[in-house]
């Protein structure tokens, strides 16, 4: 290995070093965040804002099924109130509370949907400082962004909005309802599309002699919603009910039920569309019953039908939940007779309503507050406020899956003051939360408990890259895949961050040759999956050797082509030695053959002067 990182730059070795050290420490590192136990049951409450005098109110909750959720409440702090949210993340707890309005106008309770896709929406009303009449207004969460600013939904200068209710669908479309309060008191309605904004706001009143009140939404697991309300015409009350469908609009709305002095209807919708709205009105005798119709899609609404009614005894406060095969469920209070008490009844889509069920059949006394919920497959949490003089306790309980109720467990702390706005929300995987408030005699503070259910289900995890059967040149390699958010991961003894929508990725050493990468998730009920791929590091070296090889061969080759240029070149060097002895040869003859000239002109000279040197005799006379 030394060989092998002697020609890496400095930077790498030092970042190859600390990823080396990473691995030797990581089991340990793991060792330390599994050791928690996972136990089933309720958990130590905690408080779910971080407010150390300011005092709350009016929370409500939802959860995206899949382990998050979302809380809004009224923060008191001076110089006025302001609406304020946390998130619960699966695997982290609450986040820290964020403002989502400031101005200092006072708001009215606010109200939250969250989807599947985590992504969420809250309403409320808030005077118009201009006005100073109340107008609806929103915030919109959205998952890996955060919350954006607030946005007003509707502003008129002449009404007053009140009583907020608020829902989402699988794509983030929501539904706001509201009242109105002006010549009529009507209940409204606008629709945020994702994309669009919001819509202009519709009277959903029958009627506009009406006065309506009470508007409660669902949304099923078709994006159509539900909307039900109280309406007065003429003095006779009846519940209503309108429906949007996603894929042609408003239907007509429909009266459901007349019968008494209606109030408070709620409505829950399941994943086919079927839908369950209960609510209470008063007897003849003047004391208080509990009333559900169903919702059966393609059907329509069934006949109403009683839940809780005795003599000289009110049953009131009714709260519905719904399963994902139209199965539901309702719980209301029980005063003023000797069995007082939190009562439910089951609704089986095959069989109809059974019989009436004690949830709080530990206590029977003056009790309060009773909530609902339950996920897709049928588990279902309550809870209930237990009036105990000085200091209240809010109850939580959990459906027996033979039927029934398990017994009851204390959620809040000893010593405590009255509670307010408690309610249940429960994910997917049977685990859940109550929320709630309660004086503590020098503020009034939001807590909440966590229901961990029993979990045998082992995580899903998926390597996505690098592919099986990949071949690698270098000696390390970014692994990234997907798993469950808030499980612990370790990828080949190293501990990985999981991101919030489940991805992770790290960088893996590779030995020379097959290297096996594992992924190992485990959740909080130590339950663990694992999967793994093969991937081939070949070593950088056995490269550069083969490129050797092919320099040697070239060189070979060249090598042989020079000594065929040697052998012409001692060809040609044979030939120039034959041409330069002629070519010296004819220089000696050159050089001969001049001597020869010059001796010769000589000589030829000699004789020439002698005969001028002779007398020549004069011609005769």
């Amino acid at each position: 290995m030394m060989a092998t990182l002697a020609g890496i730059p400095v930077k790498v070795r030092w970042a190859i070093g600390v990823a080396m050290a990473m691995s030797l420490l990581a089991p340990m590192i793991y060792v330390c965040n599994s050791s928690a136990e996972y136990e089933v049951g309720w958990d130590e409450p905690e408080l779910a804002e971080d407010y150390d005098v300011a005092s709350v109110s009016n929370p409500d909750s939802a959860t995206d099924g899949n382990g998050d959720f979302v809380a809004v409440w009224i923060q008191y702090e001076s110089p006025g109130s302001s609406i304020c949210a946390a998130m619960y993340e699966k695997g982290q707890g609450w986040s820290d509370a964020e403002l989502l309005e400031d101005s200092d106008e006072e708001p009215t309770a606010p109200q939250v949907a969250m989807n599947e896709a985590g992504n969420a929406i809250a309403a409320w009303a808030q005077i118009n400082g201009s006005t100073d009449k109340r107008d609806v207004w929103s915030s919109r969460y959205v998952k890996g962004e955060g919350w954006l600013g607030p946005e007003r939904v509707e502003v008129n200068s002449s009404a007053e909005d009140r009583v907020v209710a608020v829902a989402m669908d699988s794509v983030g479309n929501a539904l706001v309802v509201w009242v109105r309060y002006e010549a009529a008191i009507d209940v409204m309605a606008s629709r945020y599309e994702v994309g669009s904004g919001w819509g202009e706001p519709i009277v959903l009143d029958s009627s506009e002699q009406a006065d309506s009140s009470f508007p409660s939404v669902a949304v099923d697991g078709n994006d159509d919603f539900t909307v039900v309300w109280c309406q007065w015409e003429m003095a006779q009350p009846a519940i209503w009910a309108k429906r949007y469908d996603a894929a042609t609009g408003w239907e007509d709305a429909e009266m459901i039920s007349d019968t008494g002095l209606l109030a408070q209807p709620r409505v829950i919708a399941g994943a086919g569309g079927d839908a369950l709205c209960a609510w209470h009105h008063m007897d003849g005798t003047g004391f208080y019953e509990v009333w559900c119709c169903v919702y059966e899609a393609g059907v329509g609404w069934s006949p109403p039908a009683v839940m809780g009614s005795n003599p000289n005894t009110n049953h009131m406060d009714p709260r519905v939940a719904v399963d994902g095969d139209g199965n539901g469920a309702v719980v209301w209070g029980r005063s003023g007779g000797a069995e007082d008490g939190i009562y439910s009844r089951f609704y089986d889509v095959s069989s109809g309503w059974g019989e009436n069920v004690t949830v709080s059949s530990d206590y029977y006394g003056d009790v309060y507050l009773p909530d609902i919920a339950m996920n897709s497959d049928g588990d279902a949490l309550c809870i209930y406020a237990r009036d105990g003089g000085d200091s209240d306790d809010l109850r939580g309980v959990v459906r027996n899956p033979e039927g029934g109720w398990l017994p009851s467990e204390q959620l809040t702390k000893e010593a405590l003051g009255n509670i307010a706005g408690s309610q249940v929300v429960i994910g997917n995987d049977g685990n859940g939360i109550a929320l709630w408030c309660q004086d503590d005699g020098s503020k009034i503070s939001l807590w909440s408990a966590r229901y961990l259910a029993p979990d045998e289900t082992p995580p899903n995890v998926l390597i996505e890259s690098p592919e099986d059967g990949a071949t690698i040149s270098l000696m390390t390699v970014a692994v990234s895949g997907q798993t469950e958010p808030g499980v612990y991961l370790v990828v080949n003894g190293i501990v990985v961050a999981v991101e919030e929508d489940g991805s992770f990725e790290c960088t893996i050493l590779l030995d020379e040759g097959e290297n096996v990468i594992t992924a190992v998730a485990t959740d909080e009920a130590s339950n663990s999956a694992s999967t793994s791929v093969t991937v081939t590091y070949e070593v950088p070296g056995n490269t550069v050797q083969e490129e050797l090889d092919d320099v040697k061969d070239q060189l070979e080759e060249a090598g042989e082509s020079l000594d065929d240029a040697e052998s012409r070149i001692d060809s040609l060097a044979t030939q120039i030695m034959a041409l330069m002895a002629l070519t010296a040869v004819f220089v000696i003859v050159s050089i001969v053959m001049t001597a020869l000239y010059l001796r010769l002109k000589n000589a030829m000279g000699s004789s020439g002067k002698d005969l001028e040197e002779q007398e020549v005799p004069p011609p005769p006379e």
